[in-house]
C-alpha cells in the first residue's frame, strides 16, 4: 500500500497535466502548445537578472575558494610550527589552536558563501519580479541549499 500510493499521486499528476495541456476543441488526444505572452524585452530583462545572479555566485565561490586556501594553508604552517617544537605540552596547544583557528575560519568561509549565495538569489527574485515575466527556476527547486 505505501508503495502505492507514490505510483497513484505520479499517475494522478500526469493525466491531470496532460488533460490542462489538451486542445479543447477536439478529443484526438494530441497536445498543443502553449501560447506564451512574454515579450522579448522581458526576456532580455531576465537574462540580465540572470547574468547578475550567476556572476554573484561565481564570485562567492571564488572568494569562498579563496578563503578556504587561505585558511588550509594557515593550518598547514600553524601544524608544522608546533610539530617543530620540543615542549610536549606547548607543541599540544599550538596543535590545537591551529585546529581550532582553522576550523574557525572555514565554517566562516561557508557562513559567508551561503550568505552571498542568498543575497544573488533573493536580488534575482527581486528583479525578476520586474521583468513581469513567470520564472520557473529558483535554487532550492534545484536541489541546491541556501
Amino acid at each position: 500500500m505505501k508503495k502505492l500510493l507514490p505510483l497513484l499521486a505520479i499517475a494522478v499528476l500526469f493525466s491531470t497535466s496532460f488533460a490542462f495541456a489538451q486542445d479543447g476543441t477536439s478529443n484526438t488526444g494530441t497536445t498543443t502548445p502553449v501560447a506564451t505572452t512574454t515579450s522579448v524585452n522581458n526576456m532580455q530583462c531576465i537574462q540580465t537578472a540572470v547574468a547578475t545572479r550567476e556572476a554573484a555566485v561565481i564570485a562567492a565561490w571564488t572568494t569562498f575558494s579563496s578563503a578556504t586556501s587561505t585558511a588550509l594553508s594557515a593550518r598547514a604552517t600553524a601544524l608544522n610550527t608546533a610539530w617543530g617544537m620540543t615542549d610536549a605540552k606547548a607543541r599540544r596547544t599550538a596543535r590545537n589552536t591551529a585546529w581550532s583557528t582553522y576550523k574557525t575560519d572555514a565554517k566562516k568561509a561557508g557562513y559567508d558563501l551561503k550568505m552571498a549565495k542568498r543575497t544573488a538569489w533573493e536580488a534575482f527574485k527581486t528583479a525578476s519580479k520586474g521583468c513581469k515575466t513567470p520564472v520557473v527556476e529558483s535554487e532550492p527547486a534545484l536541489g541546491l541549499s541556501l
